[in-house]
């Protein structure tokens, strides 16, 4: 027969069993550990190292900027903590600008990496993947250029991103490819056109007028005026010219546009984005009818080539824009 003592330590051996057991449980289901100081204290200095390096990449200071980004990855792999997209954006940037094309590259890898695994948007993707394509164009890589341009333009939606391509944006759906689809807009590919294809697929067409030292800029025209060097003969940039002109819009200036056409379905898109801006009374088109039309995120989702290379680039860890490139990576 136990006596007090006995047990006593009984009912207190099953309550650290207990105990223990809940906390494994806790831990489990998803409950976090209390953050380690120590870590903490690192990370407050990773962040500060990593502002000091991007105050010093606006100024120009490149080599600078790439020491003081260094010096903070350096910490973030110590805690085996992920930095931010735009520290590795901006020293792949500086190696860029100091020649450094090797680490540039390995720069630009290491910050796709930490871009969403399966999907490519992120709040500041319209930044960080169009300077990588830009990279890769110069450097005279055309395959890995239009690997990440499919990528990018595949996505249905960028969060916080205000892409030309989604709905109330843009008038007209842009589905510029550079390989043979029937789905897609096919141009013969140069690093000018990859380049402004880019630019087309994550910015404003529609009302982005700024005033920039004292000089107002239409940065719509700029991109539809470039358009019409890089893709002579294309519809879009006259056919936007027309939209943003109603008053001015004559049956010889609509056949002018139509006759730019390369398809029944961009002569249709014409057509009713006239009755869609224009027209007045029973012959104007019912809204839904036009943004359904003409929604180029589901027109993009139609377009195989695309899928096929954002599957890759899930599938293969190793490949251009999301292989490891140096340290542990993430």
């Amino acid at each position: 027969m136990k006596n007090g003592k006995q047990i006593a330590q009984t009912v207190l051996t099953t309550v650290l069993v207990l105990f223990v057991s809940q906390s494994a449980m806790g831990q489990g289901s998803g409950a976090g550990t209390p953050p380690d100081p120590i870590v903490e204290s690192k990370l407050v200095i990773a962040r500060k190292l990593s502002n000091e390096a991007e105050a010093l990449f606006k100024k120009g200071h490149w080599a600078a900027s790439v020491a003081k980004a260094q010096e903070s990855l350096i910490i973030f792999e110590d805690v085996d903590q992920p930095p931010g997209t735009h520290l590795y954006w901006r020293l792949a940037r500086s190696h860029v600008a100091l020649g450094n094309f090797e680490a540039a590259d390995m720069a630009f890898k290491q910050m796709v990496r930490l871009l969403p695994r399966g999907e490519l948007a992120s709040d500041n993707a319209d930044v960080t993947l169009p300077a990588y394509i830009e990279f890769l164009a110069d450097m005279g890589r055309e395959e890995d250029a239009k690997h990440v341009y499919y990528s990018l333009v595949r996505e249905e939606t960028f969060v916080g991103v205000k892409s030309l391509n989604s709905m109330g944006d843009e008038q007209f759906p842009v589905l510029i490819i550079f390989d043979q689809d029937a789905q897609g807009d096919y141009w013969p590919y140069t690093p000018g056109r990859i380049k402004l294809a880019t630019r087309l697929a994550v910015e404003h067409l529609k009302g982005n007028v700024k005033v920039i030292d004292g000089v107002r800029r239409d940065f719509s025209q700029e991109l539809m005026d470039a358009a019409k060097i890089q893709f002579p003969g294309w519809y879009l940039p006259f056919a936007y010219e027309m939209i943003k002109n109603l008053d001015e819009i004559d049956e010889a200036k609509v056949a002018s546009v139509r006759s730019l056409t390369r398809s029944d379905r961009e002569r249709e898109w014409i057509d009713k984005a006239l009755r869609w801006y224009a027209a007045d009374g029973a012959d104007q088109l019912d809204p839904n009818q036009f943004q359904d039309m003409v929604h180029a995120d589901r027109l993009r989702q139609q377009i195989p080539l695309l899928e096929q290379k954002r599957l890759e680039l899930m599938a293969n860890p190793t490949s251009v824009s999301c292989g490891k490139a140096y340290g542990k990576g993430f």
